[in-house]
């Protein structure tokens, strides 16, 4: 203890230690790693000594494989923020040998640089926990349990409902915590009201609730979760009225698990499905969703792998980029691959929205980059007149500090002019601010590199991004090329989009371009540059260099 604890700091921990008994306390020395441990806690834990050292690993290894996402994703938001108030709850492995959920609070005191230095709580195991939430003033997430438990065990039918507030810390982050939690208050009023007296109500934890009810007719469970969605479209605090954006899933007992663990997780899987998929309808939980979720466990864990063993799996394949009067190939885009032997070849539309979320698309990019420009130097020594190959970076890459000097530092390092590399504005990015990516567009233009605006015509790439952002290419999103050729009333967009590109001294891409007939139509409309199967699909890179490198 004298690690931590001047001697009368120690006499005053070890009385605050005594004063509870279902409340067992700790002080960490954050810098040092270590943590001080009451004599109750030492009981509950198992401990053999009051000082633990590598406390961070310790703690690491006693959390519940299944909470452990959840433990990081919440405690790094709060060291992100500066947040002083750590508060949550996940299961442990206690002196017992099994998990147990307890309540974890405590405030977390900074240096004098912002680095976390201190921090002092207590554990309670869920045991002595409280029966209605303080904030919202629902029943909480184990009262949810209890309830459930019984219903399962009375042979009871019903279903569950489970919603979980989109970007409700804006909120928090636009008014004030305290605004947060009158909203949190008057949901909770508004919801009590809005469904029938038999269903439960609950605050599972942060934005996330639940609904118990009778029912399992799905008529019956579509009303409560219109119910759920009227409530949250009016929800009026101070004067002020917010329309919350939301996800929510549903799960079916017993007929979709007769114990309360497997329904909870029922549950979770469907709002995760619903986050990824971005659907604000009713997600039912079913047998493929579940092994769905199964796989997206393993692709992580096979990314991280991967990302561990210098990206192994990953592969860059190439899609040419022909001129639509010569027919000559000078480029061509990047196309990131991943694959594994137990999962064989992944979609990128199942391992970049990951990707993304992890932020793993940070070190995965930078090494797309890097890959991409010693391909480029490779093929430019082979034949002179391959000029640049096209890379995808997601808006997260672009605000990550030094990516600037990165791209700059990579050609130098290749000996390569900037003209080698065209860096494309993914459709995944969500372009908040055009003047921010404009100022940094144009210091890639001073350097001679090329940006693109990807998959015009769907998501984010409107007009207006494309005269607020000075781009070198636009590229058409092929389901747009498709719909020109398909519907010839919607060619005047064709026209517009082409004659603001030749205005604006932008080169137009035309993506999708699988026929004579659409290579003919985007041709004549203005599209000098031209990428789709007429010519290739994306190609290995020994593949490619073979056929557009090697053969000129």
């Amino acid at each position: 203890m004298v690690h931590i604890f001047e001697d009368n700091e120690k006499h005053l921990f070890e009385a605050l230690s005594n004063s509870s008994d279902s409340a067992y306390f700790f002080a960490s020395d954050m810098k040092a790693n270590i943590a001080v441990w009451s004599k109750s806690a030492q009981k509950y834990l198992g401990l053999e000594k009051e000082c633990i050292e590598n406390i961070r690993e310790f703690w690491e290894n006693r959390i519940h494989p299944d909470d452990k996402e959840l433990f990081h994703g919440y405690f790094d938001s709060v060291l992100s923020s500066h947040g002083n108030h750590h508060d949550i709850e996940y299961r442990i492995l206690t002196a017992t040998g099994k998990y147990e959920w307890l309540h974890c609070s405590s405030y977390i005191y900074y240096d004098e640089k912002g680095n976390p230095d201190h921090a002092a709580g207590f554990i309670r195991p869920l045991g002595y926990r409280n029966k209605i939430d303080p904030v919202s003033n629902l029943r909480t997430v184990h009262e949810f349990r209890d309830n459930l438990q019984n219903r399962l065990q009375k042979n009871d039918r019903g279903a569950i409902l489970m919603f979980d507030l989109i970007n409700f810390k804006r909120i928090i982050d636009d008014y004030s915590y305290s605004f947060g939690d009158r909203f949190l208050y008057t949901m909770g009023t508004l919801l009590k009201q809005a469904l029938t007296k038999e269903d439960s109500i609950f605050r599972m934890q942060g934005s996330n609730f639940a609904v118990i009810i009778k029912s399992c007719k799905k008529s019956d469970i579509q009303a409560a979760f219109e119910a759920i969605r009227q409530v949250l479209s009016h929800v009026t605090v101070d004067n002020i009225e917010i329309n919350q954006d939301f996800v929510c899933s549903a799960t079916i007992f017993p007929s979709n698990g007769v114990d309360v663990d497997r329904l909870q997780q029922n549950l979770f899987y469907g709002v995760e499905y619903a986050k990824e998929n971005n659907s604000r309808e009713l997600v039912y939980y079913t047998d493929d969703l579940y092994l769905q979720n199964i796989r997206q466990a393993q692709l992580r864990e096979a990314i991280k792998k991967s990302i561990r063993n210098h990206f192994e799996g990953f592969e860059l394949f190439y899609q040419p980029i022909v001129h639509s009067e010569e027919k000559i190939c000078e480029s061509a885009e990047a196309l990131l691959r991943f694959h594994t032997p137990e999962l064989g070849m992944v979609s990128p539309m199942d391992f970049i929205p990951i990707l993304e979320t992890s932020k793993d698309i940070i070190s995965v990019g930078a090494w797309v980059i890097e890959k991409a420009m010693e391909t480029v130097k490779e093929w430019q020594t082979i034949n002179p007149d391959f000029k640049q190959i096209h890379v995808n970076v997601s808006t997260i890459q672009f605000h990550v500090p030094g990516f600037k000097k990165f791209v700059f530092d990579t050609l130098k390092k290749y000996s390569l002019p900037g003209s080698a590399l065209v860096l494309e504005l993914t459709e995944s990015c969500r372009v908040k601010s055009t003047e921010e990516f404009a100022e940094l567009f144009e210091e890639f233009k001073r350097h001679g590199v090329m940006t693109a605006l990807d998959d015009f015509g769907t998501g984010y790439a409107s007009l207006i991004v494309l005269c607020d952002i000075p781009v070198d290419i636009l590229k058409l999103d092929l389901q747009l090329t498709q719909n020109f050729v398909k519907h010839p009333q919607h060619r005047a967009i064709l026209k517009l989009v082409a004659d603001l590109c030749k205005n604006g001294k932008i080169r137009l891409c035309a993506e999708g371009v699988e026929t004579e007939e659409s290579l003919s139509l985007m041709k004549n409309a203005g599209a000098d540059l031209i990428q789709g199967y007429f010519f290739s699909k994306p190609l290995p890179e020994a593949e490619f260099r073979k056929k557009y490198i090697e053969m000129t």
